[in-house]
């Protein structure tokens, strides 16, 4: 389970550093960080984060759900949501 966990967050910051064009040092990213106010994602690098989640994991995120956009609030709430979603082979 460990293992898997890290394998998300791995994959999960390596969207997030694509997205922001290399602009987020992803190596300090923390549960904590607020994916917008701390780790400086504008609206257009998180809609696509979101088309990545998909793509690459098969995580589907609906916009019109208020708990799935909650949990873009902050990496760790992300990273909870795609571990318990996520198809880590694809």
């Amino acid at each position: 389970m460990a293992g898997e966990i890290c394998a998300v967050e791995k994959k999960l910051k390596e969207m997030i550093a694509e997205v922001s064009w290399g602009e987020t040092d992803c190596s300090s990213i923390k549960d904590a960080d607020r994916l917008r106010e701390d780790v400086g994602l504008d609206s257009v690098a998180l809609i696509d984060l979101i088309i990545a989640l998909e793509a690459r994991l098969g995580v589907f995120i609906d916009p019109l759900n208020p708990d799935e956009v909650r949990a873009f609030a902050t990496f760790g709430s992300l990273r909870r949501l795609v571990a318990e979603r996520a198809t880590l082979g694809a």
